[in-house]
């Protein structure tokens, strides 16, 4: 479980996804916002599932955090139809979940960064970039996308 923050901004965020966490993203951004959605009593989603994760822990710190994650689903659910891939049915799942009653703070909160420790730092986009590029070479493949401009090979 993870929650790749590739960039602040939702959209460029999804784009630098790659193809594959195009796909198992989506669910596991569903299974965060169920989970948190359940947490706080409302039965609806997926079932809770990962309950102390510290990504399901941070998208209920606060309403930005579980929207933004949400924001991000919907994008990544965009790209992998841009990218030629079909709707992903978890994107419905995630659109038919109510608000959660979370503080509202205004801004996310700093991520938690799911990551071996030679990748953290205080810049939790270029941990997440360090960590694509360390960690993720098997599986760098943006098809029509193209490559990130920050991504490089080895």
């Amino acid at each position: 479980m993870n929650i790749f923050i590739l960039d602040e901004d939702v959209e460029k965020c999804a784009r630098y996804h790659c193809n594959k966490h195009l796909v198992k993203m989506l669910v596991e951004y569903a299974q965060i916002l169920s989970t948190t959605n359940r947490i706080c009593g409302l039965d609806e989603g997926y079932r809770a599932v990962f309950v102390n994760h510290p990504c399901t822990v941070w998208a209920r710190q606060c309403f930005d955090n579980w929207y933004v994650v949400k924001l991000l689903a919907n994008e990544l659910n965009k790209e992998l139809i841009y990218r030629g891939f079909r709707h992903h049915s978890s994107i419905d799942v995630i659109n038919s979940l109510s608000n959660p009653p979370l503080p509202i703070l205004g801004k996310i909160t700093k991520p938690y960064q799911a990551m071996p420790s030679k990748y953290k730092q205080d810049d939790y986009v270029q941990a997440y970039r360090d960590y694509y590029i360390g960690e993720k070479q098997h599986i760098a493949d943006w098809g029509k996308r193209g490559m990130p401009y920050w991504f490089v090979r080895k």
